[in-house]
């Protein structure tokens, strides 16, 4: 019963499991389907202001009205002043907040004549403007440099937060004026140094590539600076602003495996010709035929092998925050130091890696592997869950009507053998009920039930009864087993008379038989009679004394629509004739008078 119990709680489990998955996925899919298809576009804005009024609630509230001036010296076709001004619109849309972008121009390598035409340019951009600037954000760290010498004269008192300043000893210098702070970032081109050298075990040198541009001769300076840390290599370098285009390629063309090739920056080659990232990155990738690694990358960069992505976006994000809260009065700018803000990932690329047959065995600790299985499942997982969930439904639902099925056919099998157990039982008590158990004849009830059904077509037929005379004294002086072997073996004969003449016996009594044959009138001299003589005249020897059984028999017959049953009766009393005559066989008609033999 237990079994039986905790099978059915097995089934409803599954069922129920089932059901819950097949509900969540449809309510996820009346929820995206409610905002993708029924959501028209003039409804996204009032969703995003409630969003954003909701966020700004639990902030405290914003800074409304003001105007805030950002400052760079990449061009706004470049990825990182992109990351950047999203991370800054992420902060303000949704407020009143005017913002401007200024970007820096490049000027001559003279750095005094640099600031000069700097300090020209942006009075006459805040001339044009016209607009009084609350704050002022600062990104880069050329733009930092050329700020700091002009701060008192073009934003006195104004707040001026910087980030992704990548000199350190910069950032610091510029917080000595009171209404200067924000965030500097670590380098981490020792890092990526580190990953290419565990990647490339047979290179024997470091090329890297930049250009004659502030930023490039940044980048310069750090990359010869580690040179002392990786004794085992020689570090080259590859100026593009000396070389044409013809020759830049011509220097990359003839590197191999022993080589490890380091993108930091380059944009201008010696003729002048301006290149965007992605195009320098493209001549690189079809020229070289050894991995290429990039240092401090806004995002990955499909090719390279790996390298530093830094998070420009959550940088501006944290430095508008910051600018925010000062202007909300929240926070004193005096009081907030320069600090470290360098968010980031190291990473490789699996496809990459696969490409050159390199190992990823050796990789630094925290560096993740992007295009593997696990990063396509970060990607994916969501929508492969929900995906799954009508399937893994499916399977519950299936699961189910098979164990119910199962259990069905279990129960089934169980009621036929129950039934067919029945069926025997019945069969085994019917046949107790008709059959005599030691003989396997019919019993007097059997017979005389069944008399008029087997004589309904036989007028004519004849019925013996015998008797047997000293069955009690066999069984007395020889025990009742010797009595059952006699038994036996006269139901034996009569059986076989059963099957040569059609004939139906049956025990009538302790020691008593009845022969019934139907359609045949039997005669004193008939065949059938002196066989049944036969089977109950003979000797038993028992520990070798012999014993002579002796019967007596009485015959009746019909000859015309006599009653069976009152046959049986004449057939009793010729029997009794029988006895009181010594044993003598009686052939009485029911029609006819008795007659001796």
């Amino acid at each position: 019963m237990k079994s039986r119990d905790g099978n059915r709680l097995f089934r409803l489990s599954l069922l129920s499991a089932g059901m819950v998955f097949l509900l969540i996925f449809v309510v996820f899919v009346l929820k995206s389907w409610k905002f993708y298809f029924h959501s028209m576009p003039k409804d996204w804005a009032v969703q995003k202001d409630r969003q954003e009024t909701e966020e700004e609630e639990g902030q405290g509230g914003r800074i409304s009205s003001k105007n805030i001036l950002f400052i760079s010296s990449d061009a706004a076709s470049e990825e990182i002043f992109q990351r950047q001004i999203e991370g800054v619109r992420a902060v303000l849309d949704g407020t009143e907040t005017h913002l401007d972008s200024f970007h820096v121009r490049s000027y001559s390598s003279d750095d005094e004549r640099d600031a000069t035409d700097f300090y020209a340019d942006m009075n006459a951009y805040l001339q044009k403007k016209g607009i009084i600037y609350d704050g002022v954000l600062v990104g880069d760290d050329r733009s930092l440099s050329l700020v700091k010498q002009y701060k008192d004269s073009l934003f006195p008192d104004i707040p001026l937060i910087f980030f992704s300043i990548r000199d350190q000893e910069l950032a610091k210098s510029v917080s000595k004026n009171s209404k200067m702070t924000g965030y500097y970032m670590f380098s981490y081109m020792k890092e990526t140094l580190d990953l290419a050298t565990a990647l490339q075990v047979r290179a024997k040198s470091i090329l890297a590539i930049y250009d004659n541009s502030y930023l490039g001769a940044e980048e310069r300076e750090e990359f010869l600076s580690l040179q002392d840390q990786f004794p085992d290599y020689r570090f080259e370098g590859i100026n593009f602003s000396q070389l044409s285009r013809e020759e830049f390629i011509q220097s990359i063309e003839n590197l191999d495996e022993e080589s490890i090739l380091l993108y930091l920056y380059a944009g201008e080659d010696e003729d002048g010709n301006r290149y965007p990232r992605s195009q320098i990155t493209k001549l690189l990738l079809s020229k070289v035929s050894t991995p290429l690694y990039g240092h401090a990358m806004d995002e990955e960069i499909p090719g390279f092998l790996g390298g530093r992505i830094v998070d420009y976006r959550l940088m501006a994000e944290d430095a508008t925050l910051l600018l925010t809260e000062i202007l909300s009065n929240r926070v004193k700018i005096e009081e907030q130091p320069v600090t470290e803000d360098s968010p980031g990932t190291l990473y490789v690329s699996d496809r990459v890696l696969t490409a050159y047959r390199l190992s990823g065995k050796k990789l630094p600790r925290g560096c993740e592997i992007k295009g593997g299985i696990q990063d396509i499942w970060r990607k994916y997982r969501d929508i492969v869950i929900i995906a799954s969930l009508p399937f893994l439904s499916l399977f519950l639902f299936s699961l189910y009507f098979v164990l119910s099925r199962m259990r069905s056919r279990s129960l089934f099998k169980v009621l036929e053998e129950e039934n067919d157990r029945l069926l025997y039982e019945q069969d085994q008590l019917a046949h107790k009920l008709r059959y005599d158990y030691l003989t396997e004849l019919l019993n007097r009830q059997a017979a005389l039930s069944n008399m008029e059904e087997l004589l309904k077509n036989s007028k004519e037929f004849s019925c013996v009864l015998v008797d047997i005379d000293n069955l009690k004294e066999l069984n007395e002086l020889r025990g009742y087993e010797t009595g059952d072997l006699y038994l036996s073996a006269v139901a034996n004969r009569l059986k076989k008379m059963e099957r040569d003449y059609g004939a139906v016996a049956s025990r009538y009594g302790g020691d008593e038989f009845l022969i019934v044959f139907p359609r045949a009138i039997l005669q004193e001299d008939s065949l059938e009679i002196k066989e049944i003589q036969a089977a109950f005249y003979r000797s038993i020897t028992v520990s070798g004394e012999t014993v002579y059984m002796k019967a007596s028999g009485g015959v009746a017959c019909s000859e015309g629509n006599a009653n069976p049953k009152e046959v049986v009766m004449s057939a009793g009393i010729a029997l009794s004739a029988a006895k009181t005559k010594g044993n003598r066989v009686k052939i009485l008609s029911v029609d006819k008078e008795i007659k001796r033999e």
